[in-house]
């Protein structure tokens, strides 16, 4: 990180107004992304039945997987966290499996079996693009789709309900602030102009009016826990806050013993 900080630096100095914008986008991908392809477990390993899936988002073909439950029932579009993908969450659907959701699980481009390489304009791209097939293929209003979000997922879902307002609601789970501020939590030393000012949660979630669950491990060291309270904060209601005591950036399901009834709970009034 020194190295590309110092580099940085001297490509500013030689290319002044210019170079920072450079030197923010063509550092934006390696610096923020860590997309895993191969995959820990299928569908069939956990029991489960999954409809493959490839939706076209701008010029790729991103890779989901699609669990069909009841007829009547809500429908979910489910954005993973960085370095992980799909594959990751089928303890997931198999918690709320009796609950008879539909679940589509979404690999933003380059995670997974999806075309292309992850950006931050692309993978708010891909959850529209999954928000609107999943409406197609259910053939549901807006009203009758929630979005749920990890960490990173919680940027794309939230982008996402710019672009289709009048969904049921967000679950956002171990979210951030905004790019920003994430990005000078970790690099403090980085001069916060290098950094785009995209994936700002909080200013989307301030003017939100769909119902909204916040969820936050409360010793989360990758996303601290103060993101989360903000977020709840400054959110426009309706909105809940479920902090998880004990609870890191990745262990909020194990952590949290009442999960899943405070997740079923608050679905149950969309």
């Amino acid at each position: 990180m020194k190295k590309i900080f110092a580099l940085a630096l001297s490509v500013l100095s030689a290319q002044g107004a210019a170079g920072c914008a450079y030197i923010s986008e063509s550092m934006e991908r390696p610096a923020l992304f860590y997309p895993r392809r191969e995959y820990v477990a299928t569908p069939a390993m956990a029991g489960l039945k999954a409809e493959e899936v490839f939706i076209l988002s701008g010029e790729f073909k991103i890779h989901c997987w699609f669990f069909q439950g009841r007829p009547d029932a809500l429908n979910i579009v489910y954005f993973h966290g960085n370095a992980e993908n799909i594959s990751y969450l089928l303890g997931l659907v198999q918690m709320f499996e009796p609950s008879g959701i539909n679940f589509l699980l979404v690999d933003y481009r380059g995670y997974g079996h999806s075309q292309g390489a992850p950006s931050v304009d692309g993978i708010v791209e891909d959850a529209v693009a999954a928000v609107d097939w999943m409406m197609a293929r259910r053939n549901a209003p807006s009203g009758r789709v929630a979005l749920w979000g990890r960490s990173m997922g919680a940027a794309a879902a939230l982008g996402a309900t710019q672009q289709r307002p009048g969904l049921a609601g967000i679950i956002v789970e171990s979210g951030f602030i905004s790019l920003k501020k994430i990005a000078a939590h970790h690099m403090p030393r980085l001069p916060s102009f290098l950094v785009r000012d995209k994936l700002n949660n909080l200013a989307i979630i301030s003017s939100l009016p769909i119902p909204k669950l916040i969820i936050h491990g409360e010793r989360d060291k990758v996303i601290p826990f103060d993101h989360g309270v903000e977020l709840y904060e400054k959110a426009m209601a309706p909105k809940e806050f479920f902090p998880v005591a004990e609870a890191g950036h990745n262990d909020v399901t194990k952590k949290a013993d009442d999960y899943h009834r405070r997740i079923s709970a608050w679905l149950s009034t969309l």
